[in-house]
This record gives C-alpha cells, structure tokens and sequence, in this order.
C-alpha cells in the first residue's frame, strides 16, 4: 500500500517537471521508478525533448520504449549541423509537416523539403517545390512530374494524366536536348534514395502516354505506342484497358502481342472468331479454352481439328466421340485403353454394344472395366461366356477377394473340367485351401503342378500334408507320377532332395526305355544344383555322363567319327544293367561299330557276349545276328587293324590325348578321370562325350553345360535348324535364358519362355535341349579364373565362396522352413514295382 502511494506521489512530481520544462528533473524522477513507469509518462518526455531539441534525452526515452528504429532515426539527425534542418527532421517526426517544410527551406538544404513531400507521395506540392527551388533540383520536375502523372491515373482523372505525361515528355526532352544516353536523374546525394536511369523515366512517360490515350478515346496512339514499346507487361494492360473499353479484338489481338494466348483465345472464342483462334490455338494451355475451341470446331464440322484440340484438352470422352464419329474406331479404343478415363469407357462400352450386326461384346467387357461398371461387365462375360476375357481385363483387382472370389465361384459351378481354372482364382484371393481342393480333384497334370506351385508358395504345413497324401494314392488309391514329388521338393526349395529324387525317376525311365524323360530329368536336376551353388552328386553326373554318352553315338556316327563312337559305346557296355529293354541292340551296335573302326579284337568280345545273351535271337534283327556271328566264326582269321594293333582292350590312347585341366598331363580324350593322386571326375564335353581342355573351353549358351568349343561347333553344323524347329524353339538362347530357374508345370524338361524378339541367324541345335543356337549368342571364352572355379566345384575340391553365392543353408533360410516329407515314393504308373529309399 506504501509503495503504490510512493509511485503515485513520484509520477504526481514528474507531471510537475515537464508542466514547467525542466526535462532533466523529469527524467530523472521517471528513473525513480522505471519499472512501473507508462508508456504514456515515457512518450509525453520523449515529446517535451524533442521539441526541445533534446536528441539524447528523446532517444534514452525509446530506448526505454524499445523502439529500435526510433532511436537509430534520432542518431541519423543527430549528426545535423544547422538548428533549422535539425528541428525540420523533428517536426517531420511529430507529423507537423507544414512547420517542416518552412524550416527546411529557411536552411542551407532546402532540397530536403522536395525529398519529404517525395516521399509523402505529395506530388503536386513536390512539384511546386521543384519549380521555385530552381537549378538545384531542376533535373527531379520530369520525374516528379511523371509521378505527378502517375497518381492522376491512379486516381481515374486520365485526361489531365495524360496532359501531365506530355508535360514530363516535353521536360525530359528539353534537358536531354533528345538524346537519353548517359543522363541520369536523381535525387539529392544527401537523401537516402536510390537514382533512376533517364530511360527508365522515360519508360515510366511513354507507358502511361499509352494507357491513358486508351483510357480517353485515342485508341490507336495508345495501341501503337504499347506496340513500339515491346513490352509484354504493357502490352497487357493496355489489353485489359481495351477490353474494358468494349474493344474485345483489339484487346485480344493486343493480348497475341503480349504472348499471352490463353486471354486472347478466350476473346476469339466469345467473339466466334475462329481464324485468329485456328492460328494462336497450339499455344493455348488452358484446358477449358481448348474444349471450347474444339467444341466451336465441331459445330462447324472440323472434326480432325477439333480431335486434336480436345486430345491436347486431355478430355478423352469428347476425342473418343469424334473419333467414333470418324469411323476411327480403332484409335478410339487406343484412346480409351489409355487414357483410362471413365467417360469415354462408357462411351466406347455403348458403342460396342451399338454395333451391328454384331456386338463386341468383347471390347464392351473390357471398357466396363475401366468404366468402374464391373457389376454389368460381369453379367455380361456369363451371358457370353466370356469371363476369362473378363478375369484378363482385371488387372491387380483380380487379386481383391470380392473379385476373385466371385471368378472362382463361377468356374466352380462350370463342373470339374473348370475346377482347375476356379483353383486359381480362389489362390488370387487368399483361398488356398479351397484352391488345392479344387487343383487335386481336377486331376489334370498342368492341374497337379498348380498344386505344388501354390504349396511352395504358401508352406502350409496341412495343404503340404494334403498334397503329399494325394501324391503318393493315400487318399485316391492312385499313385500319381514320382516326377511330381521331384517337382514338390523343388518348390518347397529341397533342391538336394529333389536330386536324389530325380536320380530315382531317371532310373526308372532308363530301365522302361525312356531314354529322353530320363535325360531330361537329369539335366533339369543339375542346373537346378548348380543354379544353387549346391554341389551336384557324382552319381547324379555319372547318370548323366552315361545317357548323353549313349544320345552321342548317333550324331558321332553321322560325322564319321567311328572310333568315337566305339569309346561311347564302350561307356554304355560298362553300365549295360541300366539300359535292361535294350542292352543287346545297345551291344550288337557296340560290335558293329568297333569293327568299322578296326578294333576286331574289341569287336570280337562284344559279339561274344551278345551271343550267349537271354533272347538273343528275339532282340537282335536277323541281319545283324548274322553279321555278329560271322565275326565270332571268322575270328580266327581276322587279323588286328593298324589301328588296334598292339593296344590292350581298354587302352585309353585309341582316340588321342589332350591336356588333363587339373593335372596340366596329357590324358586321352574319352577318358574322364583325372591322372591326378586324386582320381578326380573331369567334366565331359557335352558336344563329343570327351574331357574338358583348358584351351578350347566354352559353356552352351542354353544349357550352361561345358563343352570343347571346335566340338561344339562342329555338333551345330551336323545338325541345322529347319524353319519349324527355329519356330517352335523361339528365342530361348542366351546365358540369362539358360540360368533362369526351370519352370514348374509346363514340360519333364523346364525350358525359359521364348521372346518375341525378330529372328536371328540360327547356327544349329545344342546337344542337350535341340534349341536353336543363335550366332550372337555365343559367349566369350571364359577367364581362366572363371574356369578354375567352376572345376573346383564340379569335383568337389572346395565350396563355392560364402561371399558370392548362397549355399544350401542360404537356401533353405530363404524359402522358409523345411516340410516333412516321407521317405519312399509310390510306383510310377507302369513302373517297377517298388521305388528304392533316400535318406
């Protein structure tokens, strides 16, 4: 309570000191209480100091105001020599402008007056000023009389505007003396304003000459000088002037000049002009004027222009209809596809329903479709059946349940020869239970690898259980093919087990005489491992070594290559068991073609052999019985050939050496085990059945299996390509082709699908899949490195680097977790009676 009466007490003697004028004695009683001082108290000081003249004092009071940019305009003046322009800055301060105006002239700087009404906007008084200020600022009256002018036409009085503009013309000529180079006109140095260049001033004169001629009737000065200028910014304005004044062509003729199309359109167009419009209409970007435009071209039947201008409006339904209007239906579909608009879908679905005599009940389907009408294009695919064409047009909202769910059911109650097609709607959408129901009781084969498709994908331990009962005839009493648990091991991503499997299957197609399945079986089960960087069994490559030894005889033959073909044959012979339908007709060739080559003592024992064989007579034709039996009775005889003179029976030297890639040691070239310490399986050239040699390396580029490079090729020329194996093979060459996964479901052999890239020259066909081989597909010689590498993982020396390809476990962590399987398949359908276990 005390202190408030203090405070009042203080402010009661500070009213005081400022009634009688003692500014010190005020200051320092509102020091006394500064904290609690008002602003009012504080403004009333600063006032009383100015007009004292008391800078310091003024300043410390909006110092304690906190207005910054006070205090610096008081230090700015501070620095003022003569009393005059010190009190002119203060009074213009306290808003007294008259009273300033007086001081400044009474001073040594009277320009200073000119500069406040300047910047008061005050631009008749300015001008006043100028005049009776004489030679000192006699280069400011243009300038201040264009501003002068300026505000006129700001404030709608346009005549005397124009009046004035003339006057800043006829001022600014009369000091330049009509030329404007190197003038400049500015304002006094002591004032804080930027100059103006003489032609900026006189930009400044001319623009308004211009508008304001408009604006008071003189359309063509006005017109004319807008156009001199080559100012876009004015040519608009005088466009917008003109287009206020009723002069809509003039405006938009104007609007052309200023490069401003849209506005000028939108004039042509109100005014039906359609010339003018035709020639400015490829620059115009407004959607909207377009359409109009395009709609005005319709109605006077420019149907091509009024296509193009509404495909550049991007309004498709209206393109679509002066299209269909065109008789160009095929672009109209193409515009419809595209565009994905649902106007013009609804205009094409109409059309193609419309059409006589026939409806395209097709083309309605799909435009249904993009016409968000799903509800009427589906009714329309079961009434035409038509639904699969409706599941095309789909897209990823096949894959929502509603959709799928409802193709699904519709193939369901088609009966069981749609059964497969409902599965795999029913998969789109997440029914995978009902999916494999559906798959297992269509019983179809494509049917069956669907199945196994959908389970690797899914790893759902019961529809793997589920599958694997149907498999093996638990649940029909049927066996089905052991190919397709080959298949279900590879899609669970079992790739070991999928081998062993394979190596069961081939077994059992060598020993029914399937020679291709079984070759096929082996290849795929391979490629699969070495896709995987999962070493490859050497039982599993044996099997394969045999067959393809046995698949190289006719071809080896054909090139004349004799002795060849006895090494190849001698292979088969060794493992004779495995080929049980045909191993007399596999020896009595054996027989015939050793003694073509002159190995008689070879030829001898084989013949031997075969004559004493069970249903010799039964298997072996009549002709060739004889021409076996003269050799056993003729062999006492028959003297060696040069060639087989002095070799021991399996003498590896009969067919040449070459360098073993392992052992760097000559080695003969059928043999296929290095003469290392390691004995270690070397890799067969797939083209001759001979080993791999470091020089002449190359991989097929469809198989990916090694081959010698002249054998290779000398393969590829004894077996050309005809116009329908080149057809039915298509583009399936190519490294990326052949290292591509196999395919589950379409073949026993997987093959990529083909390209629909144009023909290439086609060399011949490859020794393991008969594709064509095309020229550019060709691969380099491999780098010896590359080679190294793949040795070391053909023979099993050491794995494959962790860092730059998976291993098994890699594989069995990224395809999920291991499904139980059993361990024995069923019989093959007509098969033998039982099929060996695996571990």
């Amino acid at each position: 309570m005390n202190l408030d009466a203090d405070e009042k007490e203080s402010e009661a003697v500070f009213k005081q000191w400022v009634a009688l004028g003692r500014s010190e004695a005020a200051w320092n009683e509102l020091s006394s209480y500064e904290k609690n001082a008002t602003k009012r108290n504080v403004l009333a000081l600063a006032s009383h100091a100015l007009g004292n003249l008391d800078i310091r004092l003024a300043q410390n009071c909006y110092r304690l105001l906190g207005d910054v940019g006070m205090v610096e305009s008081l230090q700015t003046i501070s620095a003022a020599e003569e009393k005059n322009v010190l009190a002119g800055h203060v009074c213009v301060f306290l808003g007294d402008y008259t009273r300033a105006q007086e001081l400044f002239l009474h001073s040594n700087q009277p320009e200073l007056a000119l500069a406040m009404r300047s910047d008061l906007l005050q631009w008749d008084q300015a001008l006043r000023l100028a005049e009776s200020l004489g030679s000192k600022v006699e280069a400011q009256i243009p300038l201040l009389t264009a501003r002068l002018a300026q505000s006129m036409e700001h404030h709608e009085e346009y005549s005397d505007a124009l009046l004035t503009y003339s006057n800043a013309k006829e001022a600014l000529e009369l000091q330049v003396g009509g030329d404007f180079d190197d003038y400049t006109i500015a304002k006094s140095t002591n004032v804080r304003y930027s100059s103006l260049t003489i032609e900026e001033c006189r930009k400044m004169v001319l623009d308004g000459i211009a508008r304001c001629a408009i604006k008071t009737g003189d359309t063509n000065r006005g017109v004319s000088l807008a156009l001199e200028s080559g100012d876009a910014a004015l040519k608009a304005q005088c466009a917008a002037i003109l287009v206020d004044s009723g002069e809509v062509l003039a405006a938009a003729h104007m609007y052309e000049e200023a490069d401003l199309y849209d506005r000028a359109m939108e004039l042509y167009i109100k005014r039906g002009r359609t010339e003018p419009a035709h020639r400015i209409a490829s620059r115009v970007r407004q959607p909207a004027l377009l359409q109009q435009f395009a709609a005005q071209c319709e109605a006077a039947g420019e149907l091509l222009e009024a296509f193009s201008t509404y495909m550049r409006a991007r309004d498709s339904a209206s393109a679509v209809r002066i299209a269909l209007k065109s008789n160009r239906i095929q672009e109209a579909f193409t515009i419809g596809r595209e565009s994905g608009d649902l106007s013009a879908a609804k205009v094409l679905a109409s059309f193609c329903l419309d059409m006589q005599p026939t409806k395209n009940v097709l083309g309605a389907i799909e435009f249904l479709i993009i016409a968000r009408d799903k509800e009427k294009a589906f009714e329309l695919a079961v009434e035409h059946d038509e639904v699969e064409t409706y599941a095309s047009h789909l897209g990823q909202e096949l894959f929502e349940a509603s959709e799928s769910f409802k193709v699904g059911r519709y193939y369901e109650l088609m009966g069981v020869q749609h059964y497969g097609r409902a599965a795999k709607y029913y998969a789109m959408g997440g029914e995978t239970g009902r999916a494999l129901n559906l798959y297992l009781n269509s019983g179809g084969g494509d049917d069956l690898d669907a199945a196994i498709q959908l389970v690797g994908k899914v790893r759902n331990d019961i529809m793997t259980h589920q599958l694997i009962d149907y498999l093996l005839g638990d649940t029909t009493g049927a066996p089905q093919d052991p190919i397709y648990i080959y298949r279900l091991y590879f899609s669970l991503g079992r790739v070991v087990d999928a081998a062993k499997t394979a190596e069961i299957i081939a077994k059992q197609d060598m020993d029914n005489g399937r020679y291709k399945d079984a070759h096929g079986t082996l290849v795929e089960a391979i490629r699969n491992l070495e896709q995987r960087n999962v070493h490859v069994p050497q039982s599993l490559r044996q099997d394969f070594i045999l067959l393809h030894s046995y698949l190289l005889v006719k071809p080896t033959l054909k090139r004349g290559l004799n002795l060849t073909a006895t090494k190849l044959l001698e292979r088969c012979l060794n493992r004779l068991s495995r080929f049980p339908v045909h191993d007399k007709s596999i020896m009595c060739t054996a027989v015939l073609t050793a003694q073509k080559a002159g190995l008689n003592d070879l030829a001898l024992k084989w013949a031997r052999e075969l004559i004493v064989m069970n249903d010799y007579r039964d298997s072996v034709p009549q002709k060739f019985q004889r021409k076996v039996e003269q050799i056993v009775r003729k062999s006492g005889r028959v003297k060696l050939g040069p060639e087989s003179e002095g070799l021991g029976l399996l003498n590896p030297a009969e067919a040449g050496t070459s360098l073993c890639p392992l052992t760097n040691l000559h080695l003969a070239d059928l043999e296929l085990t290095s003469p290392g310490a390691g004995k270690e399986q070397l890799p067969m050239c797939v083209a001759s059945g001979k080993h791999m040699s470091l020089e002449d390396w190359m991989f097929c580029p469809n198989s990916g299996f090694p081959a010698k490079r002249s054998e290779y090729f000398a393969y590829l020329h004894i077996h050309p390509v005809d116009e329908d194996t080149e057809n039915a093979g298509g583009d399936k060459s190519g490294a990326e082709n052949a290292m591509a996964p196999p395919e589950i479901g379409k073949s026993r052999l997987r093959t990529p699908g083909s390209s629909s890239r144009r023909p290439r020259r086609a060399l011949g066909l490859d020794p393991i899949h008969h594709r064509p081989v095309y020229e550019d597909s060709i691969p380099r010689a491999p780098k010896k490195e590359d080679i190294t590498k793949y040795l070391s993982y053909y023979c099993g020396t050491k794995p494959v680097p962790k860092d730059v390809v998976e291993t098994e476990e890699d594989i069995g962590e990224t395809t999920g977790p291991e499904t139980e399987l059993p361990q024995e398949t069923k019989v093959r359908k007509g098969g033998p009676a039982d099929v060996q276990a695996w571990a």
